[in-house]
């Protein structure tokens, strides 16, 4: 992945040599996977956010189909576990 500066005059080269791997050449991409976060060349995370909010949404609904009859002491403590995970307090 080829990062783009923020300052114009400072790019050295539009275009750079194939990088080979094993007599192979590496592809530059776009965005890439990292520790399961998305990583876009213009480091912009909002598809990662979005991406985030979608699995919060599916967690949180399948709990209150499973456990619709359960109290909602169970059901709280239900969505503290398997909802708010640590690794994402920080989106």
């Amino acid at each position: 992945m080829v990062f783009n500066p923020s300052d114009r005059c400072k790019i050295v080269a539009e275009t750079f040599p194939a990088f080979t791997l094993c007599d192979s050449p590496l592809l530059f991409v776009n965005k890439f996977k990292y520790l399961s976060h998305i990583i876009y060349h213009s480091f912009s995370d909002d598809s990662d956010i979005n991406r985030e909010i979608r699995t919060l949404f599916t967690r949180t609904n399948v709990l209150c189909r499973r456990f619709k009859r359960c109290s909602l002491a169970v059901k709280v403590r239900l969505f503290r576990t398997y909802c708010v995970c640590f690794y994402d307090a920080t989106l």
